[in-house]
């Protein structure tokens, strides 16, 4: 079994050795039809752990190895943490192009399907490489490692596109872990559907923390979230805020187990979504305010009022970093365990000053302690000295009937003179002209110069945060 470090931090191993010697039969984790119990997680664990060992790589490298199903890649992630390696995870080709930077430089890239074009490094984990590693007598896990060195790195390229690499420690990884756990109410009677892979930190997150707590992880693959609903008979299940129209009206999951809690991440549910998803879907939604470089800070409700979570510490401050009294808005700040400390391959960045990380987010803390988010800083449009909140109206729009998605972004008209643009996706069959009555009742009326465009597809990240950098591209190369 191996050793709790004297910090008191411990591996998702530990937990592991710990269900494997209680309940070696029970099962951990269900792989496109495959049921891996404890026992032979823990044993295959510990046959990886010699194999990878054999690598003989430095304790400072950074490993990537591709999301290719979920126990093998699981195994490589878990092993590398034993070893104190640091280790990313990229989905496919479709992601290499975002990951592009940090695969470039790995001291390693494992890829279980395809060679990944980049100039590191390659081992291809295949079949047969896989076979021999499973013959392999399992060897004892290593001491473990200094929880204060990097242990998983991300990518993140939040609202602004510019990608950043993102290290995070085993420390700050448990006390993730924890703070999620308890919020979710994960336990030994947990089944965690894993439906958007490890190349989304949190599905990762939330996967080793039901494994810590004894549940079962169920990997989804590529089923559209209705159906994975159905076919894995979730607990709990992470998922954009996109993925919830789809769970109502027709094709929506039967859920044959009824009740189950959705941990919503990547934007704020439309109110129009959550008072139509309560009556017709028995759930839990949980909608955390959360970054990658901090993880969860609040626990939200419908109307962007959020419960600081135990261990966080959240100030609002002004342009010259002084603290504002209870009922200011000002720019949010945010200290925790959780924190990561900078940026991988940066050596100046604005966002983190003396153990603050600062999101870029405006708000504002009333007498109650409680957590008010009034926007973003990019998401609040100057527009000819009016202010408009953007991801408000935003909201609105989508919960309209026939429209899809939207964004909204200042640009200029043909006299250079500040406009609003809104860009729409339209559900098949619906017209722009026909919404032109409905829309000017959702949209700001103190504006003087509103555009309207539909389009096909609203550029968001893999967490669903809308990219206006990219919107504004998009729309300026339909001219």
């Amino acid at each position: 079994m191996a050793a709790t470090d004297k910090s008191g931090i411990r591996l998702t191993s530990d937990y592991l050795a710990e269900h494997a010697t209680a309940r070696p039969n029970e099962i951990a984790l269900v792989d496109e039809g495959q049921e891996i119990t404890f026992g032979r997680f823990y044993d295959d664990l510990r046959r990886t752990v010699r194999a990878l060992s054999t690598l003989k790589l430095p304790q400072d490298a950074i490993v990537s190895v591709e999301f290719l199903g979920l126990y093998r890649p699981w195994l490589l992630q878990l092993g590398f943490e034993c070893l104190g390696i640091a280790n990313a995870s990229y989905a496919d080709a479709h992601d290499q192009g975002t990951l592009k930077l940090l695969l470039d430089r790995s001291d390693l890239v494992i890829h279980l399907g395809d060679a990944p074009a980049t100039e590191a490094p390659c081992l291809h984990a295949d079949t047969k490489w896989w076979r021999n590693l499973f013959r392999r007598k399992p060897g004892e896990l290593p001491f473990p490692p200094d929880p204060h060195t990097p242990a998983r790195v991300v990518c993140s390229s939040g609202t602004t596109g510019e990608i950043k690499v993102i290290p995070q420690t085993l420390a700050q990884l448990d006390f993730r872990g924890r703070t999620y756990g308890d919020l979710l109410g994960f336990d030994s009677e947990t089944r965690f559907m894993v439906g958007m892979g490890f190349a989304v930190q949190l599905d990762q997150l939330l996967a080793a923390t039901c494994l810590r707590r004894g549940g079962r992880c169920h990997y989804a693959g590529i089923l559209a979230a209705p159906d994975a609903i159905n076919f894995c008979s979730p607990t709990h299940a992470l998922l954009l805020p996109m993925h919830l129209p789809t769970l109502l009206g027709e094709g929506a999951p039967a859920n044959p187990d009824g009740f189950l809690t959705l941990a919503i991440t990547g934007g704020h549910v439309a109110d129009a979504v959550r008072a139509r998803l309560l009556p017709e879907y028995p759930h839990r939604l949980v909608e955390a305010y959360a970054t990658n470089e901090t993880s969860i800070i609040a626990d939200m409700d419908a109307d962007s009022v959020g419960t600081i979570l135990p261990g966080v510490t959240v100030e609002i401050v002004d342009d010259e970093e002084r603290p504002l009294p209870q009922g200011a808005p000002g720019r949010v700040r945010v200290k925790s365990p959780g924190n990561t400390e900078g940026y991988l391959f940066e050596t100046e960045t604005e966002m983190f000053k003396d153990e603050w990380f600062y999101p870029g987010d405006i708000g504002q803390i009333d007498t109650a302690g409680r957590l008010h988010l009034l926007g973003r800083g990019d998401d609040i449009i100057n527009l000819r000295g009016l202010k408009v909140n953007a991801t408000n109206y935003e909201q609105g729009l989508v919960s309209l009937p026939g429209i899809v998605d939207a964004g909204i972004l200042s640009a200029r008209d043909e006299n250079g003179l500040d406009i609003l643009l809104v860009a729409l996706v339209l559900e098949p069959g619906r017209k722009l002209e026909a919404l032109k009555d409905l829309l000017a009742k959702h949209l700001p009326t103190d504006v003087i110069g509103i555009s309207v465009a539909q389009i096909q597809q609203i550029p968001r990240t893999a967490t669903g945060k809308l990219q206006r950098h990219a919107l504004a591209a998009q729309i300026a190369g339909m001219k």
